[in-house]
């Protein structure tokens, strides 16, 4: 169970890194991962987990917090194939800060998708829009507006010191 809320927690925190290409939000084999929820389901056929209620994934300084996290497996093995976080997901790294009402990690591909008035923010800097994607193997993120909706970013400028450290 901890294996798994560790993925969990690893597919998540991904969105967070690219504002100012920032590290990716990560973690380590070395602290436990604590979950609580008011409840947890484990479906065998097909293969689901699902925390409900107040649900919160911690590991060392990273939290993650939704109403519901759920796990959903390939049918025919042991490999994750999505995980969703729905209703006030909130994901939270020191002062890197990820928010929407709805994120889904597709695990084969490596993308995570964030929506419902997505936005990333670190220290005073954010950028927000109707979708982000962020490409964990890319490196890359896209953000989306839709219809005359547009992409909202913020970036203030560095001061020396804090650019040369």
């Amino acid at each position: 169970m901890i294996r798994l809320c560790l993925v969990v927690l690893i597919a998540l925190c991904g969105v967070a890194g690219f504002v100012h290409g920032a590290e990716p939000l990560g973690f380590s084999d070395k602290e436990p991962v604590k979950v609580t929820s008011e409840s947890m389901e484990a479906l065998s056929d097909p293969r689901r987990i699902f925390f409900t209620g107040d649900a919160v994934a911690r590991q060392g300084e990273l939290t993650i917090e939704a109403d519901q996290l759920r796990i959903f497996f390939d049918q025919n093995s042991e490999v994750i194939e999505r995980i969703e976080a729905q209703g006030g997901v909130r994901i939270e790294q020191g002062n890197r800060v990820a928010t929407g009402e709805h994120g889904v990690m597709h695990q084969q591909q490596a993308i995570i998708v964030l929506t419902g008035s997505p936005r990333i923010t670190e220290g005073d800097d954010s950028v927000e829009g109707d979708e982000i994607t962020v490409y964990l193997n890319e490196n890359r993120s896209t953000v989306r507006g839709e219809g005359s909706s547009r992409v909202r970013a913020i970036f203030h400028p560095k001061d020396e010191k804090e650019g040369s450290q």
